[in-house]
């Protein structure tokens, strides 16, 4: 009698998935033993916070287009056991650029439709209820996807067709990464909170949800690897490995 053919990778993972919980840890202990990671990720916040001279904030800004590959790749490759050099991070950040560009293009459709078709034809101009929903509608539907484009491929319509899927396939098992995802946090204390502090508390505010969206980032990427493995360096490139401290 012939044996079974085994079951595929996305089965495995659902039968040892360890949970939401188990991924904040993963990614939490990710930061104890990578500590520029979090470092950077400050860095880069504050510098666009507090350094308003000349140009800074646009290089600043244009610096946070791709980092969100870079912090994926670091989190990738520190579940590994390896890490990325500075020259390597510079490399992940420049093959990530015009992708992620691309796809904040993308993002900024339904704000671009609110405020040039719909605002111009309605009495009172949209609430920020109403924008802050929709981030958050954005940010749920984008949940996997910017995994999908850091880790399984280059073109934007694949890894929003991967992202959309893997939400439809793995509903419930994957409801609490899409509806507690960074930017969802960061649009409700941004819209909300933020507004009634004072610049100071608004500030630290501010930088914990910017660690807490690093945070969920590294339990969603864990939960996207076990569905859709990948190599060291992700999508960054096909065939160039990265250096290795």
């Amino acid at each position: 009698m012939g044996s079974l053919p085994p079951p595929p990778p996305s089965v495995l993972a659902r039968s040892s998935d360890p949970g939401f919980l188990a991924d904040l840890r993963s990614a939490i202990a990710v930061w104890k033993s990578h500590p520029f990671l979090p470092i950077l990720t400050l860095i880069l916040w504050g510098s666009f916070v507090f350094l308003k001279v000349g140009p800074i904030p646009w290089v600043i800004a244009v610096a946070h287009v791709g980092w969100p590959g870079v912090q994926r790749v670091w989190y990738l490759r520190a579940f590994r056991g390896r890490s990325v050099s500075p020259t390597g991070s510079v490399r992940v950040w420049r093959a990530f650029f015009w992708r992620f560009a691309a796809l904040g293009l993308v993002a900024a459709v339904p704000f671009v439709v609110i405020i040039g078709v719909v605002r111009p034809n309605v009495d009172a101009p949209p609430s920020w209820f109403a924008i802050a929903a929709i981030s958050v509608l954005v940010d749920f539907l984008l949940t996997f996807v910017t995994p999908a484009l850091s880790f399984s491929t280059r073109r934007i319509r694949e890894a929003l067709r991967i992202g959309v899927k893997m939400i439809v396939e793995e509903w419930p098992a994957c409801a609490v990464y899409v509806v507690a995802p960074p930017l969802a946090l960061e649009a409700v204390f941004g819209f909300h909170v933020v507004a009634s502090l004072d610049v100071t508390s608004s500030r630290a505010l501010s930088a914990i949800t910017v660690l807490m969206g690093l945070v969920f980032k590294g339990a969603t990427a864990a939960f996207y690897l076990r569905r859709h493995p990948c190599g060291d360096e992700g999508s960054a490139w096909e065939a160039r490995p990265l250096p290795i401290k």
